[in-house]
């Protein structure tokens, strides 16, 4: 089965959102740095296996990408829970299920963003989609040479739970099995991702 690499929660106050959460969690969530070709900057949190939370906000310094940035970033009123990766070591087998699910998902595109101590972080990624707001289908990332960024987080809190909502699970479901995820899409009034996180400071939801 395959497993999770990160959760994309979008914040419209990076620095407010990070030291909330670094209070409620009981760990210091640390400053990742800028998507550059995505007008985003943001911070993480290591949840363990392999897995971290992203802080992901609006990067006011770089004027250069105009909405709509990518993730949903955009569209969101307050904290909201938007995108969910899982890690990939063939992303032009997962792009082509994407795209049978949605056509304008699963392009391919190679990120990077400027770490704090001055080297560059690279991935190729199924792209995720500016909206909507909320995506229950998760994009795939393959950090290939470089260093996951869970090794330099510090530990102590770990995810134990991921729920996937949508109002017609049925549509979103043979996706999710064709990827080889093993989680069951629940039924709600709209598209709605969950994540339970054991922290020191005890079980967060968000």
């Amino acid at each position: 089965m395959r497993t999770i690499d990160h959760l994309v929660y979008c914040v419209q106050d990076l620095e407010k959102a990070t030291k909330e959460l670094s209070e409620k969690c009981g760990i210091t969530v640390v400053y990742g740095g800028q998507h550059l070709t995505k007008g985003t900057e943001n911070t993480l949190l290591n949840l363990g296996n392999g897995a971290y939370l992203e802080l992901l906000a609006v990067d006011p310094k770089n004027t250069d990408i105009s909405p709509l940035r990518w993730m949903g970033v955009d569209l969101i009123d307050g904290p909201a829970f938007t995108r969910w990766a899982i890690k990939t070591t063939d992303l032009a087998s997962d792009t082509a299920i994407l795209k049978k699910a949605n056509p304008l998902m699963g392009e391919t595109f190679t990120g990077s963003r400027k770490k704090t101590d001055g080297s560059t972080l690279r991935w190729s990624m199924a792209l995720p989609l500016s909206s909507p707001k909320v995506e229950v289908l998760p994009f795939m990332v393959d950090w290939k040479d470089s260093v996951h960024p869970t090794a330099s987080l510090e530990e102590g809190c770990t995810l134990i739970g991921l729920e996937l909502i949508h109002p017609t699970p049925e549509t979103v479901q043979p996706t999710i099995t064709a990827l080889n995820v093993d989680l069951v899409v629940k039924k709600g009034i709209t598209p709605t991702l969950k994540m339970i996180i054991d922290t020191p400071n005890g079980v967060i939801t968000l």
